[in-house]
């Protein structure tokens, strides 16, 4: 979606459209384009796919505030017209999470639904935050920093860097000497 978030799953259409899928509070999901992008570039050194144009899906509404005892919601999507290249997906996926999804630890927010659906009432409420996702974020940052400065430059690179350092401070935070708050 243009605001950065992706689906939490999907269904295709015959002829290959999207089509009914499900757009929800699970906050781990957009972090998953970049973690595969980041081990496919590494892992064959082909970063021809960072150039694939891609539209953007798009809701007639946006992501509404979660309703009592929901995850999500499922749709029909609309294309937008925007289309940019996948490198941009993943910023802006990057940017999502750092600019609308950090708790007061400076965590991401684990949102609801997210990949350990027995902790996904802690994030129903906006409030619960994230250790696993802080370490995965990290583990993705530091796989994507060098695709950053070769596309972007220093500049971007540093930007994410600072972002990245931030967040490694917040998670170790949370050490307690022999385990991670959860």
């Amino acid at each position: 979606f243009p605001e950065g978030d992706t689906v939490h799953w999907f269904f295709r259409q015959q002829d290959g459209r999207s089509g009914f899928l499900c757009r929800s509070h699970a906050y781990d999901n957009l972090l998953w384009l970049g973690w595969g992008i980041a081990e496919y570039t590494r892992m064959t050194g082909d970063t021809t796919l960072l150039d694939e144009k891609v539209t953007y899906l798009k809701a007639e509404t946006p992501l509404l505030g979660l309703p009592e005892g929901k995850h999500g919601m499922g749709f029909y999507p609309l294309r937008s017209p925007k289309a940019d290249p996948i490198f941009e997906h993943v910023l802006k996926a990057f940017d999502c999470v750092f600019e609308k999804r950090l708790g007061p630890n400076g965590l991401p927010l684990i949102g609801a639904g997210d990949w350990n659906d027995g902790l996904d009432e802690i994030g129903a409420e906006g409030r619960g935050e994230s250790v696993w996702l802080g370490f995965f974020l990290t583990y993705i940052l530091k796989n994507f920093l060098h695709i950053i400065e070769e596309r972007s430059g220093t500049a971007r690179k540093d930007h994410y860097a600072a972002k990245l350092a931030a967040l490694e401070a917040s998670v170790e935070k949370v050490w307690r000497g022999d385990r991670y708050l959860r």
